[in-house]
């Protein structure tokens, strides 16, 4: 899969999937600091989604997310939002192959330095790095990695 209109509207929905997956599991998730953490995340995927439906129009394509968002709230009801290990599994998993397909998005696009495109590669690494800090016992500075990126997306 190597045509931009392709991997641009595959990365598009699965942010999409992201933003209804974080709200969801937000408004299930027992812990206030959490929750917190949750909805920056959500935060997170939906600035990147509405950046990227720029891009969209740029390229002349129109996208239906509502699918993807539905599949973002099932696949958050599959996952215990109370058994914070299991959110960071299912993160850790999801995000695994986040950077190939953003190196993919950014190989293709005809503008690679666009602020849109920067802005994706940076969410990735910023949720990798929370995704990081969560896991080994860094809980306290993972909320950081996010709210940074936040500030400077691009």
């Amino acid at each position: 899969m190597s045509d931009y209109p392709t991997l641009l509207r595959k990365t598009y929905l699965d942010e999409a999937r992201g933003d209804a997956f974080f709200g969801e599991l937000e408004s299930a998730q027992p812990d206030a600091q959490r929750r917190e953490k949750l909805r920056t995340l959500q935060t997170v995927e939906a600035r990147t989604a509405t950046s990227l439906r720029r891009l969209l129009a740029d390229a002349g394509l129109k996208v239906d997310d509502a699918r993807a968002r539905q599949e973002g709230r099932e696949l958050a009801g599959q996952v215990d939002a109370a058994d914070w290990n299991a959110v960071i599994r299912e993160l850790r998993g999801s995000f695994r192959h986040e950077s190939a397909a953003v190196d993919q998005v950014r190989a293709a696009a005809p503008r690679p330095d666009d602020p849109a495109i920067t802005a994706l590669a940076n969410h990735a690494r910023a949720i990798e790095r929370f995704v990081e800090l969560e896991s080994t016992g860094a809980a306290e500075q993972s909320l950081r990695a996010l709210t940074d990126h936040l500030r400077r997306p691009a």
